[in-house]
């Protein structure tokens, strides 16, 4: 197994010279930065960073670009922004990892940095059997109907139930692999002891069990009276309540004054340090920008539609507030390509090799991203567990580098010669998303194409036509989303040529398709690992994808939120558990806004 901990840079104002330097603070002078120098400080034991000691209190307002009003993840999906923080799961990122072995900047992680939430420990005896411990002293909130009664080893096992559709009722939709194994039992031996049981074993049993996307635990009483889709009668065992939805405008959140959790790092430290949460609904990204410059938003994080989307809006924002921190990190990109082998030119290999040679990458980066973002190919898929570029045959990295000459050499081999115009062939490529992602990127992938004689049309299209043109495979070039940090199979599995995959492209490989079927019967994530990384470079080898640039994202936050090393969550969508392990020095905040 290839564990890779992401590239990130941070950018974290000194908070001492924070205070004598912000533009907003000018008219402070010696008195002010003083005032600063003279505040206890702390070391951060995961990072080494210094903050001002950890405080209480205040309300830290984030922006967001929208918000859904499911609340249940059984039937809304793992991507609500109501219920994080509210509802928890058994198990989390660790908030006291190393930073320098796992940074906490994407959604997700290896199981050996998780550590318990609801749970306290977790064994798996036998491949078919994994036995939870959950914490004593977990109580949900003081609310109706369950007012504060403990939590207990039924409401694992009703929760359980429910999502993976064991009792009465089906499945959830949004259960995935889990869903699909072949379960014996969920019980409860004692109130703090929970088992589950497969009849078969399964490679990803135990990391699903403890962090699935959707596995938030709420109050059986809660569902039993039909209230589970009402934001009001939602009751978790986490650190803040839901207070307020002003649809398409704001949510809040107070501090559960009772919650069970402590800060991991400095563990004497009752959770969570705000005493509320303010999210503020801004679809604009030029008002929510507004909104960070005049310090009336303390966080924007990139999956709430942080304001920053390309370096020269990073580079004003720090012009006008040259402390604001900041994290850079890759997550995936939306411009890489699938390719319809089976649509000749493109059932060449030589040509499919052609079209990836002739992008140049890093002048891509250089040109739109200021050199900051991901121009490095990689394993599709999850490129955590897999070979990075660095490992991969010489012969294999060669066609992922930009060489035009030789681009030209293989279409001239293939049989492709230039017309009278310079042209050699048309190809189409079908465009998604369009309304979202930079039309320039695109234009400079046609540039480097006219270079070699390859006329790129672009077929854009928005919404369900894109989607019924993908799932119909009725391209030649489609565009999908790529190097995804998601732990699932995602693109790998897209391959697989059983005619159930969404966007399948014509590929039917019987050696392809063997390799995917003894991946997805491994009984070891190890052993899974290991395969998966084949089968990633077994497609590149094929040159099924036109892999892309990986563009930047920023997450964004204020000099006076302290504690924050650049994290992103500490889980799939659980990012409001990361903001109440941070706190808000109101003497900065004073200090920079008056």
């Amino acid at each position: 197994m290839y564990m890779r901990v992401m590239r990130q840079v941070l950018v974290i104002a000194t908070v001492i010279a924070v205070a004598a330097t912000s533009a907003w603070a000018a008219g402070e002078g010696e008195e002010g930065s003083e005032a600063m120098a003279e505040k206890e400080m702390v070391t951060d034991p995961s990072s080494g960073k210094q903050f001002t000691a950890p405080q209480y209190g205040g309300t830290m307002t984030i922006a967001h670009f929208a918000h859904t009003l499911a609340v249940d993840t059984y039937s809304g999906g793992p991507a609500v922004t109501h219920i994080a923080g509210v509802v928890e799961k058994l198990a989390m990122m660790d908030w006291a990892v190393d930073r320098d072995t796992w940074a906490l900047n994407c959604f997700c992680g290896p199981i050996e940095y998780m550590r318990g939430q609801l749970a306290e420990s977790w064994e798996q005896t036998d491949p078919l059997t994994v036995t939870v411990k959950l914490r004593p002293d977990v109580y949900w909130q003081d609310k109706e109907p369950v007012n504060g009664r403990q939590f207990v080893a039924d409401d694992v096992v009703y929760n359980y139930t429910r999502y993976i559709g064991l009792g009465d009722g089906d499945a959830s939709p949004f259960i995935d692999r889990l869903g699909n194994m072949v379960w014996d039992s969920i019980t409860a031996p004692d109130d703090h002891t929970v088992v589950f049981k497969l009849q078969e074993p399964q490679a990803w049993f135990l990391y699903d069990l403890l962090w699935h996307e959707i596995t938030a635990m709420y109050a059986p009483e809660v569902i039993e009276a039909g209230n589970v889709t009402d934001w009001e009668s939602l009751v978790g065992t986490g650190p803040f309540m839901l207070t307020d939805v002003q649809e398409g405008s704001s949510l809040a959140w107070e501090r559960n004054p009772n919650y069970w959790g402590h800060d991991e790092k400095y563990p004497d430290n009752q959770l969570p340090y705000p005493d509320a949460l303010k999210a503020l609904v801004i679809p604009e990204p030029g008002t929510r920008l507004a909104a960070f410059r005049t310090g009336q938003i303390d966080l924007g994080f990139s999956q709430h539609g942080a304001s920053i989307r390309t370096p020269g809006d990073l580079e004003g924002l720090l012009r006008t507030n040259p402390d604001m921190q900041y994290g850079i990190y890759n997550f995936r990109s939306d411009y890489l390509f699938m390719i319809n082998v089976e649509n000749p030119p493109l059932d060449d290999i030589r040509v499919r090799r052609a079209l990836q040679l002739a992008i140049n990458l890093d002048e891509i980066n250089d040109a739109l991203y200021d050199g900051q973002g991901n121009a490095t190919p990689r394993s599709m898929s999850a490129h955590i567990w897999v070979p990075p570029y660095e490992e991969w045959p010489e012969e294999l990295q060669f066609y992922f580098n930009y060489n035009p000459e030789h681009a030209e050499e293989l279409l001239d081999e293939a049989g492709l010669p230039r017309g009278d115009d310079g042209t050699r062939v048309t190809i189409g490529a079908l465009i998604g998303g369009v309304g979202t992602l930079d039309a320039t990127y695109w234009e400079l992938v046609q540039g480097y194409y006219a270079d070699i004689g390859v006329e790129l049309e672009l077929q854009p299209e928005d919404g369900s036509i894109y989607a019924d043109r993908m799932a119909a495979v009725q391209y030649e070039l489609g565009m999908s989303e790529g190097t995804s940090q998601m732990i699932e199979e995602h693109l790998v599995g897209r391959f697989y040529g059983d005619g159930t995959n969404q966007w399948q492209p014509n590929t039917v490989d019987p050696e392809y398709n063997a390799l995917i079927e003894e991946m997805r019967a491994a009984t070891t994530l190890d052993e899974y690992a290991e395969l998966w990384g084949v089968a990633n470079l077994f497609l590149l080898e094929k040159q099924w994808i036109i892999t892309a640039v990986e563009p930047p994202q920023w997450n964004i936050v204020q000099p006076w939120i302290q504690g924050w090393n650049g994290e992103n969550m500490l889980g799939r969508h659980q990012y409001v558990e990361l903001y109440g392990r941070l706190w808000i020095d109101q003497d900065l905040k004073d200090h920079y806004l008056n």
